[in-house]
C-alpha cells in the first residue's frame, strides 16, 4: 500500500506539535506494508504530472476528506481507464452540494461516509476501524470517538474497500 501525503501538511504538523515524533514513529514501526510519500506541495500542470505519474500503476485511489481540493480535482479527472476512485469522509455535514461540485465527487465510482451527506450525491455507509495498536498506545484524547454502530475491525474495513475493486483486477 502507497500513501501519498502532502509534506508539512496541517494535520501532520497538528500531530507532531501535540504528540511529538512518537506518533510517525509508531506509524513506520506498526505499518511496515505501508509506503508513505510524502510529496511538496505545488500546483497546476506540475501537481497534474506528478499524481498522473503516482496514480499510473495502481488500481484503488481512495482520496480522504481533507485533502487539497485540487487533489482531489485531478484524481477525478485522471485518464486512467482502470482506475477506481473512491473518496471518504468521517464529515458528512461538511459535504454539501457546493462542496462535491468544487471536488467533483460525481466523477468518483464510489463515495463512502460515516451518515448520510447532506450532498446530494450516492453514498454507501462506512464504519470507522481503530488499529489495535493505535488504541493501546494512543491517549485516547488524540482518538476519534466512535458513534455507536459505527465501530468495526480492521479487517471488515478492509473487506469492505477490497469489494470497490473491480473482480478483474483484483490479485
Amino acid at each position: 500500500m502507497r500513501m501519498l501525503e502532502e509534506r508539512r501538511n496541517p494535520t501532520l504538523r497538528r500531530t507532531l506539535e501535540a504528540v511529538g515524533s512518537g506518533a510517525s514513529r509508531h506509524i513506520y514501526e506498526a505499518f511496515p506494508g505501508v509506503l508513505i510519500h510524502s510529496f511538496e506541495p505545488r500546483s497546476g500542470a506540475p501537481l497534474m504530472e506528478w499524481i498522473a505519474r503516482e496514480l499510473s500503476l495502481v488500481d484503488l485511489a481512495i482520496a480522504i476528506d481533507g485533502l487539497p481540493d485540487e487533489v482531489a480535482r485531478w484524481i477525478a479527472n485522471l485518464d486512467h481507464r482502470d482506475l477506481t476512485r473512491a473518496f471518504l469522509t468521517y464529515r458528512p455535514d461538511d459535504l454539501t452540494d457546493e462542496r462535491a461540485g468544487e471536488l467533483e465527487l460525481e466523477r468518483y465510482d464510489r463515495i463512502f461516509a460515516t451518515s448520510q451527506p447532506v450532498a446530494s450525491v450516492r453514498w454507501e455507509p462506512l464504519k470507522i476501524s481503530i488499529a489495535e495498536q493505535d488504541a493501546a498506545t494512543i491517549d485516547s484524547q488524540y482518538l476519534p470517538s466512535v458513534p455507536e454502530g459505527l465501530s468495526a475491525t480492521g479487517n471488515e474495513v478492509a473487506r469492505s474497500l477490497e469489494a470497490i475493486i473491480p473482480a478483474n483486477i483484483r490479485r
